[in-house]
């Protein structure tokens, strides 16, 4: 079975039909454990390739170049800043807002094309649930202009904490002496947490 064709059970059709109910299940059963829905296991690499060049490493270079620490291959001079890892969670959320993390690619149910997120969320008209009955400004099952705004502010609020530069805390400084790049500017994360709080109620549906 080849690196690019997809793993479908090892059967002849015309005999599988003809089968009793349950050993087709089982037929199946067995199949589904050892591959899955049957993507090509190329698709499993695409992932792997995502998750640790696009996510760990695109990550570390964005909090890396933009808290004025040293290239993302020295280490030893940024692995103990907490500046990046407050931005690795900003990097992580952002993936997610635009919907190329998690719920991405094949395995998720995606295939042409391979991401849903921004092109549902940022876009009005496209179905949305409802999830409270008794907030205001949710009702209805159509993605308004207001909520694609709402949206793109929770964007835009992600990308700016992303790139501003650290901030310096004197608790930190004193807790941490050895601390050069401070921490993630607080006015965007706070406005980035009201963003996220108030379109909850909106920006469902993938």
């Amino acid at each position: 079975m080849g690196f690019t064709e997809p793993n479908f059970p090892r059967v002849e059709p015309e005999a599988f039909l003809k089968a009793p109910f349950l050993e087709r299940v089982k037929t199946l059963t067995l199949n589904w454990v050892e591959n899955g829905y049957g993507v090509p296991r190329m698709v499993h690499a695409i992932y792997i390739v995502k998750l640790v060049f696009f996510y760990a490493l695109g990550g570390i270079v964005v909090a890396t170049l933009t808290s004025g620490l040293p290239a993302f291959w020295h280490v030893s001079e940024w692995w103990n800043q907490p500046i990046v890892y407050q931005k690795a969670i900003l990097w992580t959320v952002l993936l997610e807002t635009i919907g190329v993390a998690g719920s991405w690619g094949p395995l998720a149910g995606k295939t042409k094309p391979m991401i849903g997120g921004i092109l549902y969320w940022a876009r009005p008209g496209t179905i949305r649930l409802r999830p409270w009955r008794r907030v205001p400004l949710t009702a209805g099952n159509r993605r308004t202009g207001f909520d694609v705004a709402l949206y793109l502010v929770l964007i835009v609020s992600v990308i700016v904490a992303l790139v501003l530069p650290g901030v310096r805390s004197d608790s930190l400084s004193a807790a941490m002496p050895g601390i050069t790049s401070g921490r993630s500017a607080r006015w965007s994360t706070a406005g980035r947490g009201w963003c996220r709080c108030f379109t909850a109620g909106r920006a469902t549906g993938s």
